[in-house]
């Protein structure tokens, strides 16, 4: 339905993303999110999303699903219309051009009781993620480490302050629901983020406030040596757009 049909009817615009909390892991659900709450707010919009992890992390209370709603293609953008259910993963310019960090900021601020589950590294340290599991039998460019250790001496990054962060040896975290936070807050929190081609630390360089470098991946497929540029822009993993998302 348009904008105008809908301020015709009476009833409230209603925008969905009834697949949240069930398409992707927790960087992937955080696009979802972001860009359904962007796309809702940009046209007057009610958001309306399931239960997912965010309304326990960051205290997000959007109502729940009120109907059912026409479901969009996969990655569809249907700009203009409402009382739609969006569907997909989002990581393209277009959708996360209508994005800013400040306000992300506000959404998805980790709440001072999961925080305080948490033992961070002592400071100053350089947080060097690594993603590995399915990356290597899925297409995907998997960075060794030796680029990390390679990336710490051009920059004149302090080695001897790396911490690695890996899902094949997590931090424990508060509850098995959350087996990801300790690692995620990890990251957040680095003076230095070493990024992996992974949208689960360049989350955690969209909300961070430290200096963040990222692996140039393009093209790649399998496990490379790469050189790291500094900033969260570059493209995440092959199949996706740049990822830049603006202050």
């Amino acid at each position: 339905m348009s904008i105008d049909s809908a301020q015709r009817s009476g009833a409230p615009s209603v925008v969905q993303c009834t697949t949240l909390g069930r398409w992707g892991r927790f960087g992937n659900q955080l696009l979802q999110y972001a860009f359904a709450r962007a796309y809702a707010e940009r046209h007057g919009a009610v958001l309306e999303v399931p239960d997912w992890i965010g309304r326990r992390l960051f205290g997000l209370d959007d109502p729940y699903p009120s109907r059912e709603l026409p479901r969009c293609e996969l990655d569809v953008i249907p700009w203009g219309q409402v009382d739609v259910d969006l569907f997909g993963y989002f990581q393209k310019e277009e959708c996360t051009a209508i994005l800013s960090r400040a306000v992300l900021r506000r959404w998805f601020t980790i709440g001072e009781a999961w925080r305080g589950c948490v033992t961070l590294p002592e400071r100053p340290y350089i947080a060097a993620h690594l993603r590995r599991g399915d990356y290597q039998t899925s297409g995907y460019c998997v960075v060794r480490e030796s680029s990390y250790l390679r990336a710490c001496e051009r920059f004149g990054l302090p080695a001897d302050r790396l911490v690695w962060v890996s899902e094949e040896a997590p931090r424990p975290g508060p509850e098995p629901a959350l087996d990801f936070l300790a690692d995620f807050l990890v990251l957040l929190e680095a003076d230095v983020i070493l990024r992996a081609n992974s949208t689960f630390s360049f989350w955690a360089g969209v909300l961070g406030r430290g200096r963040v470098f990222s692996p140039l991946v393009d093209g790649l497929v399998g496990w490379h040596d790469v050189e790291f540029v500094e900033g969260n822009w570059p493209r995440c993993v092959d199949c996706c757009d740049n990822l830049h998302i603006p202050e």
